[in-house]
């Protein structure tokens, strides 16, 4: 049996609609590298968010230490990275809603910290409600978030 123009153009279109959705699938599960920016918050240097990407989902984390002796004021917001300068995941901007809140923890001096990070379309910051002081260079800030940002259509 010939096949005809017809059939020919049918099975075309259909391997390309196969190939774009495997290429889809492929971007839902397969990772990228890791990317790390560099906090250039205000005494916060030395920290870090590092992030893979699988799809729309955006698995961040803190990561890093204390460059040097701080101390973190009552009631000052502090910005790992905000979304006006270059310490940030442009992808954030997708971020709808209100903050996601996420968990840091911090020990100094035998004393625990647990700092809630609020996260959304302005960027990664916090907002201590005691003073933390006396936080020596080599203390970590770690955290982790989960989050899926999905472009505008």
């Amino acid at each position: 049996m010939a096949s005809t123009p017809a059939s020919y153009e049918f099975v075309t279109q259909e391997n390309e609609k196969l190939k774009t959705e495997i290429e889809f699938l492929k971007k839902m599960t397969v990772p990228l590298p890791m990317e790390t920016i560099v906090s250039l918050g205000s005494g916060l240097t030395g920290l870090s968010v590092s992030r893979i990407v699988t799809g729309n989902n955006h698995q961040f984390w803190g990561s890093g230490h204390f460059d040097s002796t701080v101390s973190l004021a009552n009631g000052t917001t502090y910005w790992l990275m905000r979304n006006n300068r270059a310490d940030f995941f442009p992808e954030l901007s997708y971020y709808v809603g209100d903050p996601t809140i996420a968990f840091a923890g911090l020990k100094v001096g035998g004393q625990k910290y647990v700092i809630f990070l609020e996260i959304d379309a302005q960027g990664m910051r916090f907002t201590p409600d005691s003073a933390i002081t006396g936080i020596t260079a080599g203390t970590p800030f770690n955290f982790t978030q989960l989050l899926t940002l999905t472009p505008p259509s």
